[in-house]
């Protein structure tokens, strides 16, 4: 019964006080109002991201390699094409000349080079 007294008391407390009746009626409009406009293109099914292509290295062991050989198999199907690098200077190279854009290393751990 103490809880519905304490209840009621602050229903009437904060209809009393404008201000809170203003901040509580009119903050959730303008939060939808704002969210609405800033999210309206986020959700579109119409955007797309192009093929990827990763250009890799790796001296890791065969178990490592293999792993990431089922890897590379299984994200083909996605969009994401990895070509091996026949060595890391030659990898980039290709990102110094402008032809890659970024180039993975696995060499005691994953190194990764880039072109912005």
């Amino acid at each position: 019964m103490k809880m519905l007294q304490i209840t009621w008391k602050q229903i009437k407390h904060d209809f009393r006080d404008i201000k809170t009746f203003v901040f509580m009626v009119a903050f959730p409009i303008v939060l939808m109002l704002v969210l609405g406009s800033a999210l309206s293109g986020a959700f579109d099914s119409e955007k797309t991201i192009g093929d990827v292509h990763v250009l890799y290295t790796s001296t890791a062991d065969e178990q490592t390699t293999n792993a990431f050989k089922d890897f590379v198999k299984a994200t083909g199907k996605s969009g994401i094409h990895f070509k091996e690098a026949d060595s890391k200077s030659a990898a980039e190279k290709q990102i110094e000349d402008g032809k890659k854009r970024c180039f993975s290393a696995g060499e005691n751990g994953w190194h990764a080079a880039g072109n912005q």
